[in-house]
This record gives C-alpha cells, structure tokens and sequence, in this order.
C-alpha cells in the first residue's frame, strides 16, 4: 500500500516536470519562431527600399507621370497612412526581378522602336516601364508582336532612345511593390501576416503574397531622406502564463525597427 502510494508519487511528479517541461519548449519554439518572422519581414521591407528608384530614378516631381496606375504617386517610395492607427501600406517602385527579356536586334540613340526576344510579359498598362541594359527607362507606347514602340519621355510619344545598345542587351520590368498587414479574419494563415504583392505577377494567388506570418503591424515614419520601419509581430500560439495588458490576450509580441535611406532619394 506505501509502495502504490509512493510510486503515484513519484510517477505524478515525474508526469507534472515533464508537461512543465513541454509547456517551456513550446513556449521558447514560439518566441524563437516569433523572432525569425520579424526579423524577415522588416529585412524584406528594408531591402525593398534601398532598392527603390533603381530603374526609374528621377525627381519626385516626375514620378507620378511615370507611374502613373497609382494615384498620386509623388514619393518612392509612398507611405499610405493607416486610419486611426492601423497598419500602414508602403508602396515602392524599381526594377526588383531578374531582366524579363533582352533585345534581339541592335538598338540606336533616336530609335522610337526596338525588337525584343519576347514581349510576352510586357503590357501598356501596369507592365510598360522598361530599363534597358541597366542604363534608360523607357515606357512602352504601342507592342506589335515582339516589336516594342517606346518613349524615352513620361508624356511625349516621340522621344528616341539616348544611347546605343547592342543586341542581347537585358530588359528589365520596372513595377510596383506594396507591402500591407493582412488581419487575422479570413486570412489564409489563420494568422495575421505581412503581404507584398508584385504588380509584375500574371497570377497572383493569396499564399503567394505572404512575405512573413504572425505580423500585426507596419508603421513607416518619414523624415528628411530616411524612413523608420517598425514591424510588430506576436507569437502563432497563446501562453498563458503570460497576459498581454495592453493587447487584452495572452499572445507575446515583439517589435523591431529600422531606419533606411532609399538609393533614390533626392
């Protein structure tokens, strides 16, 4: 009877330490994982931005002639405020991916028409701003077949290529980046989390736009030439033994933030 008793005892123990125990691993797997998803997203938006303008780097005063499928689009990159304190959105404009295509014929200064090896990927609408071997953004005015007719101009239809380009050279797609905090409901995560979405993809599927899961927030402060990004992320799992006071919930949150200056800003 005092052996059973014993052995209860010694087996509850054992059985309390090792869901204590359990409990600890999940919680330090939580914060571990809640860390990488922070720390991701805010590289993701910080790279974003240092590579704002590369492709289309002019003044502020001309950008929303160039792009102009965004509404009052007058600074690259373009912090949309969020309404009484939500997330913000933060659009950003270059040439991000890898050359689309590349000419298949010889191109000369004053050409208003060139000839790529595939037109395939390119529009007049939000595909139609090209670099052109990494040296001259150029805007698409007419496509017949893989014959491109461009301006070297946002609004005049008739202004000729500045340099000479051997064939083969790479053409790059300039487009629009914006990252945004996607709630909770209905999201496919069953998490909030942090989405960018590329104007340059034909099909764009909601998986496909997630940059980083468990993300709440995204504020974006401008000042002078630099812009601060703070990214709040919480943890995929309740703990608690941890009550968040200010959030009303028993998920752990982390904030990160940054300071960047953007390579176009003028």
């Amino acid at each position: 009877m005092v052996a059973s008793s014993i052995a209860c005892l010694v087996i509850g123990s054992g059985l309390s330490t090792f869901i204590h125990l359990r409990r600890l691993y999940h919680s330090e797997q939580m914060n571990t994982e809640l860390q990488q998803n922070v720390r991701f997203a805010l590289d993701s938006v910080v790279r974003d931005i240092r590579s704002a303008g590369y492709g289309l780097d002019v003044p502020d005063s001309s950008l929303g002639k160039w792009v102009d499928w965004i509404e009052q689009f007058d600074r690259n990159p373009q912090i949309v405020e969020g309404v009484g304190g939500s997330p913000d959105a933060l659009r950003i404009v270059g040439a991000f991916n890898k050359a689309v295509t590349a000419l298949s014929q010889p191109a000369a200064t004053g050409d208003t028409s060139i000839v790529v090896e595939d037109a395939g990927k390119l529009n007049r609408s939000y595909h139609k701003l090209l670099f052109l071997n990494q040296a001259e953004t150029v805007r698409i005015t007419h496509i017949s077949g893989n014959i491109l007719s461009i301006s070297s101009h946002p609004t005049e239809s008739d202004r000729g290529l500045r340099y000479d380009y051997p064939a083969g050279a790479p053409i790059e797609l300039v487009v629009t980046v914006e990252y945004t905090c996607r709630p909770q409901e209905g999201s496919i995560l069953r998490h909030p989390y942090l989405a960018r979405v590329d104007s340059s993809a034909s099909r764009v599927l909601p998986w496909m736009q997630v940059t980083a899961s468990c993300i709440e927030d995204l504020q974006c402060v401008r000042e002078d030439d630099a812009i601060t990004i703070e990214i709040t992320g919480r943890t995929s799992g309740k703990n608690y033994a941890q009550y968040d006071q200010e959030h009303l919930d028993y998920y752990r949150r982390l904030i990160l933030s940054s300071s960047v200056r953007s390579r176009n800003a003028m």
